[in-house]
């Protein structure tokens, strides 16, 4: 659908509300002509009743006035009363006549124009109650219209019945005829329109007057009306003529006769002389704005298919990767122009995203390419599996040691199981499990027999393998040959054991004058004990003296032996060699042995060394002779430190103390400190005291807090030191271990 026609849609379906609209104030306009004629027709029946009204109030009042007096007592008085009479009826252009109860005239009296016939109206018909009605006029002048067609079918007339009252009772009736010229006459002084018809109904529907139209149809007899009207006051109601002619009638009731109607009828007009002048001028009115609104559309569709045309041309070159056209001036719709400049800024924005995806896409070409070289480069073999445990990729190294050669085909989309022993395989899946679920990579070790031969021992680390919006789409499986690394590893933990069995060895070089000390008494106390033997026996000590002394001094000097060969035994297992071996240790009997090691290296001087064991027993997992030599190593360095702090007064400081303690650490572990309170350590060798070759002494070789560092580390443990100006405090944190009694 072009934009014209859009347009011409638009404008028309904005027409489309004002033509209802138009209409809806048309059938406004006609309901309110019929409404304004019918309210017109109800005040002109109410105007030809309150006429009517009005009239029979006078005549009912001049009626009333003449009324039975002292004139009828007699004939003189009769006379008179006639004459009074006959003066009325003159007045009033209409024949008197005064009834009695039996409805005998007594008194007539009439103009020269009357008819000779007299209605036969009683003082019944005219009290309360019968049929002509009282209204509200007072009792003394209480009146009734009566038809008298129904009695006289020569004429047919209205009479007016005013009752004779005497000391409150009707002793007669005072009538007179409201002829259809006289009531004719009220009608006409209302000054109704040619058109307008009037007719005066009785309380049974017979006509009593009628005004016709000049020239009209037949009005008939509208007693449907007496139906309408149903006690009401005034109204409308619609009807026909005789000769079927649509009508319209107004009623209103006579207050004197409420049963009494006055009707005004006229023709209604027709539709089409009511509906075609205002429709004419309405259509009219509509053509103009349809005319406007159309031309209005056709110019603005003039003005915006240029515009739009060379927008959409551009759109299309631009979508279509080629040069658009060029540029053209701006437009005068403000839209047009916003959307012109967007097609600028928009065609812009495409070149450099253009240009940055061709950059990306070399890029990822490239990054692909080495991504590809590196993978296939590597000697590590490389699987990614998805979620269903299906193998997606494998590198050149993994089909070799799979034996397929570059028919990567043969591998994609098989399992594990299908590649690998089943008991490796079955760890493999396991591992992928975890990855998958964990999210977290997870390392194996596991022996494999690859195609070329020779069981070797694999790494295999199992990675996440995340997809575009970060979700776990698979594993990423990285396999290396750790055999040769083992064997290494083995070498450095033998190169490593003999650098601690020479290192024990130096310290007990460092030990031996320490240790002839330590021999040198209880050897010296054996020596005593056996020359005191010696001489109780060359001087014939008495045996019972003999019996009681030599057993109590050979055993002393037993004693001393053992004491000396206890030494010698924990020295030669502090100089083995042997592998590590952790076995449950009680760290109070453990500090015990280190002190007297301390003691016999002979490394303290006036140095104190305090040894606080724990209140009860406390385990940990460890190797009692490579803890020991941590501890010597330690207290050495703390010993040399205090010893090398100058004193106040100059010269090197002679006192100092060392402690040694065992506790429990956080989280179960155990803890042994060497706390001193030396000179504390260097800033500059706080942060690589535990590196190789680092050093506080000018002779050292800085080896030892290293050696120290691998033994506890090898424990599973961590060695940790803290320093300042009082002092430092080095802590060994073991990890914890069962009580002897609950090893199964």
């Amino acid at each position: 659908m072009s934009l014209r026609s859009c347009l011409l849609g638009l404008a028309l379906a904005i027409l489309l509300p004002a033509a209802l609209i138009s209409f809806v104030d048309l059938a406004d306009d006609v309901a309110m002509q019929r409404a304004e004629q019918e309210r017109g027709l109800e005040a002109a029946a109410r105007g030809v009743a309150l006429t009517i009204d009005r009239d029979i109030a006078g005549l009912a009042l001049a009626l009333a006035a003449l009324g039975p007096g002292p004139d009828l007592e007699g004939p003189d008085r009769q006379a008179a009363y006639r004459a009074r009479a006959a003066d009325l009826a003159r007045s009033i252009d209409a024949r008197l006549v005064l009834r009695g109860p039996n409805g005998t005239a007594r008194v007539q009296a009439r103009p020269a124009s009357a008819p000779a016939e007299a209605p036969l109206c009683t003082a019944a018909d005219a009290a309360p109650g019968g049929t002509g009605g009282t209204g509200d006029m007072p009792a003394s002048l209480r009146a009734g219209l009566v038809n008298v067609t129904a009695r006289n079918a020569v004429q047919s007339a209205a009479a007016l019945a005013v009752p004779v009252l005497r000391d409150g009772s009707i002793v007669g009736v005072i009538d007179t005829l409201l002829t259809e010229p006289r009531l004719l006459q009220m009608i006409e002084r209302q000054g109704l329109a040619a058109d307008v018809a009037v007719d005066v109904l009785d309380a049974a529907g017979t006509v009593a007057a009628r005004r016709p139209v000049a020239d009209g149809p037949d009005l008939g007899h509208p007693l449907g009306l007496l139906a309408a009207a149903n006690g009401r006051v005034t109204g409308h109601a619609e009807g026909a003529a005789a000769d079927g002619t649509p009508m319209v009638h107004a009623f209103a009731r006579i207050a004197v006769a409420p049963d009494w109607l006055v009707v005004v009828s006229q023709k209604l007009p027709d539709t089409r002389v009511i509906w075609s002048q205002p429709l004419l001028h309405h259509a009219g009115a509509f053509a103009l704005v349809a005319a406007f609104a159309v031309c209005l559309a056709l110019w603005l569709a003039a003005r915006l298919v240029q515009p739009i045309t060379l927008l959409g041309t551009r759109a299309q070159a631009i979508t279509a990767g080629i040069d658009p056209p060029a540029a053209t001036r701006p437009f005068l719709v403000a839209e047009l122009e916003a959307l012109r400049a967007a097609q600028l800024r928009a065609e812009s924005m495409l070149r450099r995203r253009q240009e940055t995806e061709r950059i990306a896409l070399r890029e990822a070409r490239t990054g692909a390419e080495l991504l590809a070289s590196v993978v296939n480069g590597t000697a590590d073999i490389i699987h990614v599996t998805d979620r269903t445990g299906r193998y997606v990729l494998v590198n050149r190294a993994g089909l070799a040691a799979h034996g397929m050669g570059e028919d990567e085909w043969r591998v994609l989309g098989r399992h594990p199981a299908e590649l690998f022993p089943a008991e490796l395989a079955a760890q493999m899946e396991q591992a992928d499990r975890e990855v998958l679920a964990t999210a977290t990579p997870v390392t194996i070790e596991a022996p494999w027999t690859p195609a070329d031969g020779g069981q070797r021992s694999f790494s295999i680390t199992k990675s996440p393998w995340r997809g575009p919006r970060g979700e776990v789409s698979g594993v990423v499986s990285v396999m290396r040959d750790v055999a040769d690394q083992r064997a290494a590893e083995a070498r450095l933990r033998a190169a490593q054991a003999e650098l601690l069995r020479v290192t024990r060895l130096s310290a007990m070089g460092a030990m031996a004058s320490g240790l002839a000390h330590e021999l040198n008494q209880p050897l010296a106390a054996a020596s005593n004990f056996m020359a005191a033997i010696r001489r109780m026996l060359a001087h014939g000590t008495p045996s019972a003296e003999l019996q009681e002394t030599v057993p109590a001094a050979l055993g002393e000097a037993g004693t001393q032996v053992q004491r000396a060969g206890e030494i010698v035994r924990r020295l030669r297992e502090f100089v083995s060699r042997g592998e590590a071996e952790l076995r449950l240790v009680e760290l109070g009997e453990l500090l015990g042995e280190a002190e007297d090691l301390v003691h016999a290296s002979a490394i303290l001087g006036p140095i104190r060394l305090v040894v606080h064991r724990p209140d009860g027993p406390l385990w940990a997992m460890a190797d009692r002779t490579q803890i020991q030599q941590v501890l010597l190593n330690l207290v050495r360095n703390a010993a040399e430190a205090i010893r090398g702090q100058p004193e106040a007064g100059g010269g090197d400081k002679a006192g100092g103390s060392i402690v040694l303690s065992a506790a429990t650490a956080a989280q179960g572990e155990v803890e042994i400190a060497v706390v001193d309170n030396g000179p504390g350590l260097p800033v500059e060798v706080r942060a690589r005291l535990f590196e190789p070759f680092v050093s506080t002494k000018p002779d050292g070789m800085g080896i030892g807090l290293a050696i120290c560092s691998t033994i506890i580390e090898g424990h599973g443990g961590r060695l940790c030191a803290e320093t300042g100006p009082d002092g430092t405090v080095f802590r060994i944190v073991l990890p914890p271990a069962r009580q002897p009694g609950a090893i199964g």
